[in-house]
């Protein structure tokens, strides 16, 4: 009798170069047999063809995750929370095993990081600092389920949090900082004009339709990590735009750049409380296009960023919802944008590359 009942067992896929979940899979087997699949990338389940699947799933490896982890897995990716190793690392294990950190050396590697940025935060160690640092330590050994737990909740801190502000020990010395190449402004913006236009619809999109922070941060190879630029909304309309100051930059940003900061209007770092360049706009100024323009000077023009470089955007779930269409192209969103294109570009987007004038 229990041979013919129904089950549902969840694998999430993450592509062969990336390290992040792009798409999940339900199967439902009756008699330990497959009779349906579905698949989620937006907050939906969906029925795929078979070249659909087979688009991603080919590049993609497929995990079986546990019982324990489903409704988390779920709930954080329909949240546009980065689902990535780690936490696949986490929920494959049994829900009553006690970790081993030093074996998930992704998940190690996670809670590393989230110790550094919240040390950059705090000047007093929080309980959620002193319990990364024992589990790091092997001190505690938590449940695979309550770590995943406690993970998703470092994670959404996280998200809610911004970039973290790194506490200032001592002033850089201008002389010794390095001095990075900085292309011709008019030139960098003719040779990926289509880019540039694509990223302002985007941004302004994102501008206007937000209620509150958006924050933009883009990879590239010449900072040791990704350049933040964000936007915060008052409740008067008011807006105050902020982007990183060589408090925790590396390497830090050479005299030209930050001279370009002031040429832009930004206001320099003020103290350890605030060590980051900050521009304040009335309601009257803060268009969506004006202000998009505003970040994407910025980013260009002081961080030598390029639109084909990876970009990422907070907040995630409405990003979510224009990578599927919800608001149409005018808004530089493609709605024809497959199940599993849609759950990965949201975590990073190149313009024009995986959104062009041309895929409208």
């Amino acid at each position: 009798m229990g041979e013919n009942l129904s089950s549902h067992t969840l694998f999430v896929y993450i592509p062969n170069d990336d390290v992040v979940v792009s798409v999940i899979k339900r199967s439902t087997c009756i008699g330990g047999v497959e009779v349906e699949s579905a698949w989620r990338s937006d907050g939906s389940w969906e029925q795929l063809q078979d070249k659909d699947i087979s688009a991603f799933s080919r590049h993609s490896a497929n995990y079986e995750i546990r019982a324990f982890s489903h409704n988390e897995m779920l709930a954080a990716f329909d949240a546009g929370i980065h689902i990535d190793v780690a936490l696949v690392e986490i929920s494959i294990q049994d829900d009553n095993e006690e970790i081993q950190i030093s074996r998930l050396r992704n998940t190690r590697k996670l809670l590393s990081d989230l110790l550094k940025e919240r040390e950059r935060r705090e000047s007093e160690p929080s309980s959620a600092t002193s319990w990364i640092t024992s589990v790091l330590a092997s001190e505690l050994k938590p449940k695979a389920s309550e770590l995943l737990t406690a993970v998703f909740s470092l994670l959404d801190e996280r998200v809610k949090q911004g970039p973290p502000i790194l506490k200032l020990n001592q002033k850089a010395v201008i002389d010794n900082l390095p001095t990075l190449n900085w292309d011709d402004g008019d030139l960098f913006e003719v040779q990926n004009a289509e880019g540039w236009v694509r990223l302002h619809k985007f941004v302004a999109a994102l501008v206007a339709l937000t209620h509150d922070v958006v924050v933009i941060s883009v990879s590239v190879p010449h900072f040791d990590g990704p350049v933040y630029v964000q936007m915060c909304r008052e409740d008067d309309g008011a807006l105050t735009l902020e982007a990183e100051s060589n408090a925790y930059l590396e390497p830090p940003l050479s005299p030209d750049a930050i001279n370009t900061f002031k040429e832009l209007g930004w206001e320099e770092p003020r103290d350890e409380t605030l060590p980051n360049y900050v521009k304040f706009l009335e309601r009257e100024e803060a268009a969506p296009g004006a202000v998009a323009r505003i970040l994407i000077d910025t980013l260009r023009l002081v961080y030598l960023t390029k639109p084909d470089d990876l970009h990422s955007f907070e907040p995630a779930v409405l990003v979510r919802s224009m990578l599927a269409g919800e608001f149409g192209p005018e808004v530089a969103m493609n709605p024809k944008l497959g199940a599993g294109q849609r759950g990965r570009l949201f975590l990073g987007i190149r313009f024009p590359t995986d959104i062009g004038v041309d895929e409208l």
